[in-house]
């Protein structure tokens, strides 16, 4: 009996379970249960298991005649076609049967246990449903406290403090909490704590509480920003071939082909479009072209290349010639090698063997030909010699001042023409070139392309002529109140010329203080810079010119010379009395004096005259008057006369230099105005644009008067 409880206890019977012999029917078993009433006589054969059969066929209306067929198992049989008949009967008893096994667990201990458990989830849910939710992106973490706020509202609210939440296309939000994550579809309509409250209330979050073992549970709202130009959609796809395409096609396909083109290639359900693309905004931008990972190759170095190419085509032996540019590693300086080459007009034939020691330390970058006398251009002929991936220069016009200078790179065979700046010292790059020591070799020989303007001083009536079309050096000492505003109307003077041949050097040794900002030409993020450094990068940046600037005060007459000496350039050879002459041209240099003291003026005075040719123009002002005066030495003859000869009380020796004024004499400064100082400057660039654009000046003075707003030039007379 004790057995018959148990089962009774677990599975909730009212009656004893007997689980048969394993002959009877299962349906018929749970039939059985079907009547809630029970006659007393069938609960009777509890005691035995063979009783049991006999109660399996109750709901025959002959329960006799089926007591007496259970003896008899072989005619159970044909009796059961009328079962399925009561089948739909039991169907309503089917909850019952299910219901059995979800009654209450057979140990207290653990239902006790989930109680606890339950209470415990309860109370935790209670305090996290008072906790706010937290924005949290790029480090930040702030409280969310508005509870009507929106995610759109949150993304307005920090776009000013995080610029890339300005774009909403691309952001996109999900609120973590603890193991749950839920995408936000509808960021706009979407309140933050109505989300927050709608992930406690899922059974998801309360079975996360029972299991979770760290308790302290944060509601994270996290804003996420799509890729911008790098993303590619869904429907979108970039392959490497054909092939590749073939195993995942898109709807719109990039594939690169053999032609070196790249196709889009839509697959529509009518059949495959392909064309090239104008733009693929998902790819990157390139740009074809040499980027040198080593400096240009020095000026020097191109004048040895230009001496050894005129070299070979004196007495009238007008031959090509080869020079090879390495770069070495461990000295970080190039070098030339002329290998040994037989020569013609037309066609070089080199031979270079490789030296692998050579090759270990030295870096094959350029390949220099010269074209003699003919034009820089490349050749059938060159095309087929120049294959590998190198830089390749060509030098023509050999013969002329100014060689013509053309370059190309060949990348896999392919040709493409450079600049000859991006390789050369010589090209305007618009960046300062700081010169440490006054250098007379130091410079950048620019190609000729025509255009370009020669200098020569002449005499004639009523003042000197210049020609057009040589190289200038202009040289500027001071860059305060009137050369600070001298420098941006003679850069855009330039600039407006496309004047490539003209050197332009800044010299001054003075700082940017507080009181230079009344009237010279700096700003407050000047400050403390150096005044030559200063115009040199902000003009030349803008305009993209070259310059040149010294941060240093020039107080010495050897310094000074070495500034305003000429270069001069060897342009061809004449005969002439039964022997050989080069020609030469000779730079044309300008001195601009923008110094504010008389003892710059007087070494500007001594050197002037120790010039063969020199254009000389100083400027000088008070607080309202001032001159310009514009000196000119030709041939070693003074045709117009500098300054120090119109105001000779400048030359006398109480002044000082810059560098030699104590601090309390520094200090103080005459009293200028910034009229003055810009009256002088336009003064100062009007003479220099007679010479470099009209080739004459007349002009031997200039004196003006701000307050009268007046100037007088004083003009040479001509010849009669």
């Amino acid at each position: 009996m004790s057995d018959n409880m148990d089962f009774m206890a677990i599975f909730g019977g009212e009656g004893s379970l007997d689980l048969g012999s394993g002959r009877e029917d299962f349906d018929a078993l749970f039939a059985e249960k079907e009547p809630a009433p029970q006659p007393p006589e069938e609960k009777a054969p509890e005691t035995t298991e063979t009783a049991q059969p006999k109660e399996a066929p109750a709901e025959t209306p002959e329960p006799k005649e089926k007591k007496e067929d259970a003896n008899v198992p072989e005619e159970k049989e044909p009796e059961a076609p009328p079962q399925p008949a009561a089948a739909p009967e039991k169907k309503p008893a089917a909850p019952k049967a299910a219901a059995k096994p979800s009654a209450a667990p057979a140990n207290p201990f653990e239902a006790a246990m989930r109680q606890v458990e339950e209470k415990i989830t309860e109370d935790l849910a209670g305090e996290l449903l008072q906790k706010p939710p937290v924005f949290q992106f790029s480090g930040v973490t702030e409280e969310i406290t508005d509870s009507k706020k929106t995610f759109e509202q949150l993304r307005k609210e920090k776009e000013t403090d995080f610029p890339e939440l300005e774009d909403g296309k691309r952001v996109s939000w999900t609120m973590e909490y603890g193991k749950i994550t839920k995408t936000i579809p509808k960021p706009k309509d979407s309140v933050i704590h109505d989300m927050k409250a709608e992930i406690e209330k899922s059974e998801g979050f309360r079975d996360m509480l029972k299991k979770a073992k760290d308790r302290d549970f944060t509601c994270k709202v996290r804003p996420h920003i799509a890729a911008q130009s790098k993303g590619i959609a869904s429907y979108k796809g970039l392959f490497s071939s054909l092939e590749e395409m073939e195993k995942a096609p898109k709807v719109i396909n990039f594939v690169p082909a053999r032609d070196g083109h790249v196709y889009e290639i839509r697959c529509m359900e009518s059949g495959r479009f392909i064309t090239r693309p104008k733009e693929i905004p998902e790819l990157g931008e390139v740009r074809e072209g040499f980027y040198s990972n080593l400096p240009l190759i020095p000026f020097e170095l191109v004048q040895q290349v230009i001496g050894f190419f005129r070299s070979c085509m004196r007495d009238g032996a007008e031959t090509e010639a080869l020079v090879r540019v390495y770069w070495n590693r461990l000295e970080e300086r190039f070098l030339l090698d002329i290998p040994h080459q037989k020569v013609s007009k037309a066609r070089i034939f080199a031979d270079i063997p490789i030296d692998p020691e050579k090759e270990d330390g030295l870096i094959y970058y350029a390949d220099i030909h010269s074209h003699n006398s003919m034009a820089a251009q490349f050749s059938s002929i060159d095309d087929a010699d120049e294959k590998g991936n190198c830089l390749y220069l060509v030098m023509g016009r050999l013969d002329q001042y100014f060689p013509e200078v053309s370059a190309r790179i060949c990348n896999g065979g392919t040709f493409l023409p450079i600049h000859p700046g991006d390789v050369l010292e010589g090209g305007a790059k618009g960046i300062p070139r700081l010169v440490e020591q006054p250098d007379t070799t130091a410079g950048r020989l620019l190609p000729h392309h025509g255009g370009g303007r020669r200098f020569h001083p002449e005499r004639g009536d009523g003042g000197m002529r210049f020609s057009r079309n040589r190289p200038v050096k202009i040289v500027m000492l001071g860059a305060g109140g009137t050369g600070g505003h001298i420098a941006p109307h003679l850069y855009r003077l330039l600039y407006a010329l496309d004047q490539e041949n003209c050197r332009f050097l800044i010299v001054d040794g003075d700082l940017v203080e507080k009181k230079n900002l009344v009237r010279q030409n700096f700003i407050e993020a000047d400050l403390g810079e150096n005044k030559a450094k200063v115009l040199a990068e902000r003009y030349s940046s803008v305009f993209g010119l070259e310059t040149e600037y010294i941060p240093a005060y020039i107080e010495s007459e050897e310094e000074l010379k070495k500034l305003v000496t000429p270069r001069i350039w060897k342009t061809g050879q004449y005969y002439s009395e039964g022997k050989w002459h080069d020609k030469t041209l000779t730079e044309l240099v300008i001195l601009i004096g923008a110094v504010d003291n008389n003892k710059s003026r007087s070494l500007c005075h001594k050197v002037f005259y120790q010039m063969k040719d020199l254009v000389y123009i100083d400027s000088g002002n008070g607080e309202y008057t001032g001159q310009v005066v514009c000196g000119v030495r030709s041939g070693g003859r003074t045709c117009h006369k500098p300054v120090g000869a119109l105001y000779p009380e400048i030359l006398d020796g109480t002044d000082k230099f810059p560098t030699e004024l104590s601090c309390a004499e520094a200090s103080v400064s005459a009293p200028q105005a910034i009229t003055a100082n810009i009256t002088a400057a336009c003064a100062v660039v009007a003479l220099v644009y007679n010479i470099l654009v009209r080739g004459e000046t007349n002009v031997q003075a200039v004196s003006f008067s701000t307050t009268s707003v007046n100037m007088r030039p004083t003009i040479k007379e001509k010849r009669r």
